[in-house]
């Protein structure tokens, strides 16, 4: 309602439509709009990932339980700008339990209390440059994890054709199966981790040369 664009029709402007009706509480006045902002609630297929690769940051709002717009963020190279108080992330602190603090959720996205909404430009407007390229860079580096590639779809050549993308070898059941294993170890269930099971693990995450030095090209999704 205050982002919208003011060059753009609308059907009404005395309410906020959605999904479920519109919200008179919430006309769209289109005050802090800005160039360069976007406010997209319905796309046609096939635009909203081009959408989402267009974009330097995505919102990720609360949706039905965890919202699945940091994950359609990340895999489409999008910093993420994540807008859920008193919600953890699925995979958040996964990364560190699998020997890999560095590709953290602070590495690729922002958090914004649900208060500093109307705020939100000033906040990425304080974002330097360099972060910015940091955060961008990470989000590839970690989009491969936010996938379960052998199980995405339910045909052949579509999983075929998934597994071919991103780096090889590298998916959600990576690093849900080293998380696990690191909660295992933590609960008692296994031996402690010893230092050559985390040159294991970070060498299965392709990081034993550090994640700031890894240079692989990454294949487009």
């Amino acid at each position: 309602a205050l982002f919208c664009d003011p060059r753009e029709p609308r059907p009404r402007r005395d309410c906020l439509e959605h999904a479920a009706g519109c919200r008179s509480d919430l006309a769209p006045n289109c005050s802090l709009w800005r160039p360069g902002v976007r406010v997209v609630p319905h796309v046609r297929r096939g635009g909203y990932g081009a959408a989402l690769s267009d974009s330097t940051y995505c919102l990720a709002l609360p949706g039905d339980g965890w919202s699945s717009r940091v994950l359609d963020a990340v895999v489409h190279g999008c910093v993420p700008v994540i807008v859920q108080d008193e919600s953890a992330m699925f995979f958040e602190g996964a990364f560190s339990l699998a020997g890999a603090p560095e590709l953290e959720y602070s590495s690729f996205s922002l958090r914004l209390p649900e208060a500093e909404l109307p705020r939100v430009l000033e906040a990425l407007d304080a974002v330097t440059a360099p972060r910015l390229r940091a955060m961008q860079a990470a989000a590839l580096r970690v989009r491969d994890y936010f996938v379960y590639k052998d199980v995405y779809a339910p045909y052949r050549y579509e999983r075929k054709a998934l597994l071919a993308t991103g780096r090889p070898r590298q998916d959600g059941f990576l690093l849900l199966a080293l998380a696990l294993e690191a909660r295992a170890r933590q609960l008692g269930k296994l031996p402690p981790q010893t230092e050559e099971g985390r040159r294991r693990n970070r060498a299965l995450l392709e990081l034993d040369g550090g994640a700031g030095e890894w240079q692989s090209p990454v294949r487009e999704y």
